[in-house]
């Protein structure tokens, strides 16, 4: 009787660390995921930050360019060139 009821208890073990692997293995799926949406969030920022470089560097060469013009305009009506 004490054998079988040993039996069981490692059978119940045995299911027992089956069940805890797997969870494991899930947890760690889910944290790889959660790992790599992380680096593309990360990714995302750095594109943002650029395309607002880059529209800011555009403003302002337009704003100058659009000084410039101005000026010339300016400079034009004054002097009739």
């Amino acid at each position: 009787m004490e054998s079988s009821t040993r039996g069981k208890d490692a059978g119940n073990l045995s299911e027992e660390v089956k069940l805890r692997k797997a969870e494991e293995k899930e947890i760690l799926d889910r944290l790889s995921g959660l790992e790599n949406l992380y680096t593309t969030i990360e990714e995302l920022r750095r594109q943002i930050e650029y395309i607002g470089k880059k529209r800011n560097y555009i403003f302002r060469c337009t704003i100058s360019a659009s000084c410039f013009i101005w000026s010339l305009i300016w400079l034009h009506s004054i002097f009739n060139w």
